[in-house]
């Protein structure tokens, strides 16, 4: 935010300081942060668990540190052998994806590059405390570059270290602390520019803030931009609007040239966020009230100020040390001219929690969340180092000051009803804080030494009970969703997955399961075989359509595909060649596969079977589709289309000319009935609307953006009865239409049969990573003989689940086979993965156009005997040529979107970096 009672002039280099003394400081820091982290860790110590969150740690974080540590190594090796062609695609990511998508550029991630697999687990763990000490340890050079006393800056420090934004945020999503570690460094740098001094280290750390992460810098540009806004009327005194306006100008060009030295890395994330469907205007944005949040906001803030509480609304994680009050009280009764700027910082930050919008913008206009509490953190900080010594006075004003804070509390207590213990813990800590000051001041002759030490360490006293309670079970219960050690190295190699990654067949093959209640997604980039299922931030657009044109189960958010819901065409398409499922679990396994008793024989658990009708990555269609006639059929159609014909987009249809073009599909699908049966005590029936009953206290809803997948069982959860018919030879869909949910989470609908469980993940219309979808098409499995089907459905929380229909399709396989064959006429033989290239090739007797079982991206090129041609979109997903009649020899490569243009600004701005660089050094010699 901004300083009011900062110095006024340009602050000596740090070296000038006496390296005693920031030894000692360095001693004192370090131990004081290990204790109070020792303690603030003790219940994952007592749990026996990692600080591995479950729900992104496990399938992403933990994930991309091996995936960094392994892909850094084989680039030393590749350079060692003189081999500068670095991998960019990798088909173990989803169904093949950008090795960005997985190599966070996060600079301490970097590190992994020392540490063998094995030992992963517990590296995640140390580079958690890492970030959390170079929190503190960052605002202690912003402290030191700005003069201040070590008590206050160590005060300052641990309190910016140790608030809820680090117990909830950076415990579970660790690389978070990188926003709050650059933020003092982004503020130095700003503060030598709006001095005239060297612009160069302020545009290196918005390199630095760039390469690891856009977002961030983002959230940080804003709150650096309010901090010079409210710094200039301090430090310019004459000619203001001129000095502003050449403040900005230094501001913009060195913030520029820091953008230009990432612009490498930073070009293609910011186009793979562009080619996702989270970028598109499409989605509704979540919003809600942009005005006003519900129910006492202000009563909220300031009660969970100094409490143990993980977050308030919309992610608002600002509770820290109690000591920040009497600060605030402080900054706010004493009348000094240069805390005007700083007052108003704190005004502003208030208003921009009390404010929904405000959480809008700083989130990217994408929804409304405080991830920019760091900042509000940060302040609050500031405040306590820069009004640190002032609290050793003690004035009427102070003590009238404190009276009304206690009041303030009481009547938040009243308004509030406080039914949650850590509110009142909160009061308590803050009442004990201010004590403290007045008692200090009132006890004659206390040494300032004295007085500044146990302020300090009552201080470091005060964020371990915040942080402990926080994490401990009794209280915040963050422990709990946290892996257990003992299962963390061993979480996917003891899955089903590993009978995957141990199949030794050197064609190209994908593999895919069954999935309902289990959180094991990226398991193909954990093992190391291709797969189908993908976790990540980003997905590309075609991918995401086409598991939502087919109405499928297998996707369960914006950002994570599932599997290809054990639909035979799908899996075919796919390219999937091996299928796993438990023992009983045959049902699930697609039309066509056959049980091998070789692969099979490894496990006591599991079947693995084999599709006798398998396609080649890539394979070939004489007839197209426009799109604007396959957008007019129902999504079994759409996926029956799909065997038969290449689907591509009216613009590209004049390329293939010489194919046939259809308009429609007979697909022969039939519909059946679905007849409902018992409704269980519990719910409650009005026509096909469900009310699941809450017998217990519901408990408050979360604003959680993410979802936990963890095992669950929904074993004597009320459910309603259905039937149906099975009919030979078909596969059997249930249709849920105009699906809706009172509640304002995700909730789920799950469809259980004797033989077959699958699910309906339904978010509501303003999620964040919801898919604006109410049809669900369930597939229940292939079915050999006529049969009824007896199912149940139940309902993950209580509510009103409502329908405007259920309905029965049935697909039959009756001309699978021959539309498989058809495919693999002219199929890619003799194909050849490598770093960044498929090579194959193929004969065919006609003109055709051949897709190949890789998600479209804009970063592919192709040639056919040398010659590029046009990679045009197909069946959604998919990428495909014009394929000739002849022998042909057809090569696809990839480079990463945005990578070109960004290397040559990289280029660009390291060489002006470096002239900007000499000069600087030329004039301090001459100096």
């Amino acid at each position: 935010m901004s300083i009011g009672s900062l110095r006024q002039t340009p602050g000596r280099p740090l070296r000038s300081s006496p390296v005693r003394k920031m030894v000692e400081y360095l001693i004192v820091y370090t131990l004081c942060f290990a204790v109070t982290l020792w303690v603030i860790l003790s219940p994952f110590r007592e749990a026996e668990h990692t600080l591995i969150w479950k729900t992104d740690g496990m399938p992403q974080y933990l994930l991309q540190l091996q995936y960094i540590g392994e892909y850094l190594r084989g680039v030393i090796r590749q350079i060692l052998r003189g081999d500068f062609q670095f991998p960019a695609y990798d088909f173990e990511i989803g169904m093949g994806g950008d090795v960005r998508t997985f190599l966070k550029t996060e600079p301490i991630t970097f590190l992994s590059v020392m540490v063998p697999k094995s030992f992963s687990s517990d590296f995640y763990n140390a580079l958690v405390v890492l970030r959390i000490y170079l929190m503190g340890l960052s605002f202690s050079v912003y402290g030191m570059y700005l003069r201040k006393g070590r008590s206050a800056i160590f005060a300052g420090s641990m309190l910016y270290a140790f608030s809820s934004y680090t117990f909830y945020q950076v415990e579970r999503h660790p690389q978070f602390a990188l926003a709050a570690v650059m933020l003092p460094l982004l503020l130095i740098g700003i503060e030598q520019v709006i001095h005239r001094q060297n612009v160069l280290f302020y545009s290196l750390m918005v390199g630095i803030s760039l390469f690891a992460s856009y977002y961030f810098l983002y959230s940080n540009t804003i709150l650096m931009g309010i901090y010079a806004l409210l710094r200039v009327g301090m430090v310019y005194r004459e000619h203001r609007i001129k000095e502003f306006f050449a403040m900005l100008g230094r501001i913009a060009a060195s913030y520029l040239l820091g953008c230009g030295l990432a612009a490498a890395f930073f070009a293609p994330s910011i186009a793979s966020y562009f080619l996702s469907p989270r970028s598109s205007s499409s989605r509704e944005t979540v919003l809600g009230n942009l005005w006003l949040y519900d129910g006492n906001r202000f009563a909220e803030l300031f009660s969970s100020l100094s409490s143990p509480m993980r977050y308030t609304a919309s992610l608002t994680t600002i509770s820290v040390s109690a000591f920040a009050i009497p600060a605030l009280v402080v900054l706010f009764v004493r009348r000094v001219k240069e805390d005007v700027s700083l007052k108003l910082a704190v005004l502003l930050g208030t208003l921009f929690l009390m404010v929904p919008v405000f959480g809008f913008v700083f989130s990217g206009f994408s929804a409304i969340n405080n991830r920019w509490s760091y900042g509000f953190v940060f302040l609050l900080a500031l405040v306590l180092m820069t009004q640190f010594d002032r609290m050793r006075t003690f004035t009427r004003a102070q003590g009238i000051g404190f009276g009304v804070v206690l009041l303030i509390g009481l009547a938040c207590w009243a308004l509030e009803d406080w039914p949650d213990e850590r509110l009142m813990q909160g009061f308590w800590l803050t009442a004990g804080a201010l004590a403290v000051v007045v008692l200090l001041r009132l006890i004659p002759r206390v040494p300032v030494r004295v007085w500044k030490a146990a302020v300090c360490l009552l201080l470091c006293a005060n964020v371990s009970f915040l942080g402990y309670q926080i994490n401990q079970p009794e209280s915040g219960n963050m422990v709990s969703e946290f892996q257990r050690a003992e299962t963390a190295d061993v979480y996917y190699t003891d899955s089903r997955y590993r009978y995957l990654a141990a199949i030794e067949d050197d064609s190209f093959w994908r593999g895919d399961t069954n999935m309902m209640y289990n959180n094991y997604n990226n398991t193909s980039v954990a093992l190391g075989y291709r797969g189908i299922s993908l976790y990540n931030s980003t997905i590309g657009s075609g991918t995401i359509n086409y598991f939502l044109e087919s109405e499928s189960t297998g996707i369960s958010a914006v950002n994570r595909t599932l599997f290809m819901d054990n639909r035979t065409a799908q899996e075919a398409l796919a390219c999937v060649k091996y299928f796993i499922t438990t023992k009983d679990g045959a049902r699930y396994v697609p039309y066509g596969y056959e049980l091998d008793p070789k692969l099979t024989e490894k496990s006591k658990t599991y079947d693995i079977y084999v599709n006798q009708n398998q396609l080649s990555i890539g394979y070939s269609y004489d007839t197209v589709m426009a799109r604007s006639d396959y957008e007019t059929l129902s999504a079994l159609e759409k996926q029956q289309a799909q065997l038969r014909f290449a689907v591509v987009d009216d613009e590209d249809l004049a390329q293939f000319g010489s194919l046939e073009t259809a308009q429609t599909v007979d697909a022969n699908i039939t519909k059946g009935e679905v007849s409902l049966g018992a409704v269980e005590e519990g719910i409650e029936q009005e026509g096909l609307s469900f009310t699941l009953l809450d017998e217990e206290e519901e408990p408050a809803e979360s604003t959680e953006e993410t979802e936990d997948e963890e095992e669950s069982e929904d074993d004597g959860a009320p459910s309603v009865h259905f039937s149906l018919q099975a009919k030979a030879g078909c596969e059997v869909y249930l249709r849920l239409v105009g699906t809706e949910c009172s509640r304002s989470v995700r909730t789920d609908i799950n469809i259980l049969t004797d033989e077959i469980q699958k699910r309906a993940i339904v978010r509501p219309s303003n999620d964040t990573y919801g898919l604006g979808i109410s049809d669900y098409l369930v597939n229940l499995g292939y079915y050999e003989e006529d049969e009824q089907i007896d199912g149940e459905m139940t309902f993950s929380l209580p509510g009103t689940y409502s329908f405007d229909a259920l309905e029965v399709y049935y697909l039959p396989m009756d001309t699978y086979e021959s539309e498989i064959k058809a495919l693999s006429e002219a199929s890619l033989e003799n194909v050849v993965l490598d770093d960044n290239t498929v090579t194959g090739t193929v004969t065919t007797d006609r003109d055709r156009l051949m897709s190949f079982s890789i998600p479209y991206s804009v970063g592919w090129t192709a040639t056919v005997d040398g010659e590029e041609v046009d990679l045009v979109q197909v069946n959604t997903m998919y990428m495909g040529i014009a394929l000739p009649e002849g022998t042909h020899t057809i090569e696809l490569t990839y480079q990463s979107p945005g990578a070109g243009i960004g290397w040559i600004i990289t280029a660009i701005s390291v060489v002006l970096y470096l002239v900007l660089l000499v000069r600087w050094i030329m004039k301090r010699k001459k100096r």
